[in-house]
């Protein structure tokens, strides 16, 4: 199976600080993308600026907003003007890409497509990150190893307990696209993407760090103040929520629930059960919960 050509959908908002080496970093790939969509969701700044001036080079198209939709619809509108059947890769407008991230991912999108038996079914590839500050001083060589995600199996018992992808390292095959566009309300678009890898499609993690990832005070997901936490400090967390409002995992039973929902009659019956008995969890005791998760997580430790 030949490799497709890529697309980049990028969503940007107020990004002029760090945008136009974000755009350098790609457009210095080993492997050039046939195209990049940018989505503006109403900037302020200089952000359109930059994007005008990469226009008139023929190095991009954008599109502006009418009214400010959010970060996920953003994506779902860069996404759905991509050229069909491409490769697609997300881009946030502050990260600086490795010269060779979108070759590597291509490498393992193949990869992973030829191992499709008949109809195409959605495949998607994601890594590690480096994790810098706003100076592109390292903060630490692995995101994975900052949230404790290297110390675990990437899989569908382990993701109903916390998200590991994360949206920016992510390429996906066409098959992937419906899926992207149906995202619903409230809900990140690398979590659902997992979900769909983990359940209905194809996924692999690659456990290399493909680009430079800025923590700052406008990252949404990770911002300046987030410093990672010692397992003492989680274990406190997790104690301290014994005597707090039973809120703990109450974001991924909604997502779990969402999705199970969703794709009933696509996701196979072994994975609708392993989802059905998490969801069992959702208004029993915290303990009962913190024994699902090591029962959940049997054997799939590092």
């Amino acid at each position: 199976m030949n490799s497709k050509p890529i697309s980049i959908a990028m969503a940007t908002y107020n990004g002029e600080r760090y945008l136009q080496e974000q755009i350098e970093s790609i457009l210095h790939q080993t492997v050039q993308p046939a195209e990049i969509i940018v989505c503006d969701d109403g900037s302020l700044d200089g952000t359109i600026a930059i994007l005008e001036s990469y226009k008139q080079q023929g190095k991009l198209k954008y599109f502006i907003n009418e009214t400010t939709i959010g970060v996920v619809e953003n994506f779902k509108k860069a996404v759905s003007l991509t050229s069909e059947g491409n490769y697609i890769a997300l881009c946030d407008q502050d990260d600086i890409w490795l010269p060779h991230k979108l070759a590597t991912l291509q490498t393992e999108l193949v990869a992973l497509e030829q191992t499709q038996q008949e109809a195409p079914i959605a495949c998607i590839v994601y890594s590690d990150l480096i994790l810098v500050n706003d100076k592109k001083n390292i903060l630490n060589s692995s995101f994975w190893n900052e949230l404790y995600h290297d110390t675990h199996e990437h899989c569908l018992h382990t993701l109903l307990f916390g998200n590991f992808v994360t949206g920016c390292t992510i390429m996906m095959n066409a098959a992937t696209k419906k899926y992207f566009e149906a995202i619903p309300p409230c809900i990140m678009h690398d979590v659902w993407l997992a979900f769909v890898g983990n359940t209905i499609g194809k996924i692999k993690a690659i456990p290399q760090p493909l680009l430079y990832y800025r923590q700052h005070a406008h990252n949404q997901n990770y911002h300046e103040g987030n410093t990672k936490q010692t397992k003492t400090q989680l274990r406190w967390l997790r104690f301290t929520m014994l005597f707090t409002k039973n809120k703990y995992l109450q974001q991924e039973y909604f997502i779990a629930k969402t999705f199970l929902i969703k794709y009933a009659n696509s996701i196979p019956l072994a994975k609708q059960k392993v989802i059905s008995r998490f969801l069992l969890t959702q208004k029993m005791p915290h303990f009962i919960k913190e024994i699902a998760l090591k029962i959940y997580f049997s054997g799939r430790w590092k």
